[in-house]
């Protein structure tokens, strides 16, 4: 995209010059205008792997990130303009997503910015780098932390509306994931990584310890028990309920 907007950039400039020396003649923009070929902006593709990193990827990827993303700094003097205007679309790219998810910015900025950039930006290539990870890392804690509270928030809705389906015979990892808004991938990982359990286990399990209540409590049929916590073949609902406690439902109701 970079290498699009420059052309884009160059032919506009070119077409200035038609008024000048007139159509119908070839105009390359370099033997005209003279254009450096270093960056003043960060490079998208540069911009989206840096983000990419910093919400998903590990220390040594946003390490290697940043150190990629400073080369285009080469021949650049900390304090001159290229500098400044480069290292804004690094800050850009990060202040992008301290917005989009609220994060503090001054907390993850941290006092120590601002001195890097005092009497022209004129703080080096290393210190640079060192601040940036810092910076990046900061934002990479606190979008760990968001995830985490709002994988344990889906979790908690998922068990409540398995709570008050179970009994639903048609009830699924599917129809819990359309509830959420969810994909059932990411369902699946933050659930058994809650839970310690699969969805079927936890609904399996969920449904034999309803089951073994009723036979405790009530005089209600077995099939009856079965269709009341979501099965509609009591043979089944009976080789489940032995598998889980070793004993079949009129034994488990007979202790």
């Amino acid at each position: 995209m970079s290498y699009l907007r420059e052309s884009l950039f160059e032919a506009r400039a070119a077409l200035e010059y038609v008024r000048v020396v007139g159509g119908g003649k070839a105009i390359y923009i370099r033997d005209v205008e003279h254009m450096t070929r270093h960056p003043v902006m960060l490079d998208s593709r540069y911009e989206q792997r840096l983000i990419a990193a910093v919400k998903f990827g590990s220390a040594e990827q946003i390490e290697s990130e940043i150190e990629e993303i400073l080369t285009g700094l080469s021949g650049a003097q900390p304090g001159d303009w290229k500098y400044r205007a480069y290292v804004t679309g690094i800050l850009n790219a990060l202040g992008q997503i301290i917005g989009r998810y609220d994060l503090p910015a001054e907390e993850i900025m941290g006092g120590e910015g601002m001195l890097l950039f005092q009497e022209g930006g004129k703080a080096d290539r290393s210190a640079l780098k060192q601040w940036l990870i810092a910076v990046c890392l900061r934002i990479c804690g606190y979008m760990s932390q968001r995830r985490s509270s709002m994988a344990g928030t889906l979790v908690e809705k998922a068990k409540q509306f398995i709570a008050e389906h179970f009994a639903n015979g048609d009830i699924s990892v599917e129809r819990v994931c359309e509830h959420l808004h969810i994909s059932q991938s990411y369902f699946s990982s933050i659930f058994k990584q809650d839970t310690g359990k699969s969805f079927v286990q936890y609904l399996t399990d969920l449904r034999m310890d309803r089951a073994a209540e009723l036979l405790r409590e009530t005089d209600e049929k077995t099939y009856a028990i079965a269709q009341q916590v979501g099965y509609d073949e009591p043979n089944y609902f009976s080789y489940v309920f032995k598998r889980r406690f070793g004993v079949s439902p009129s034994q488990y109701r007979g202790k």
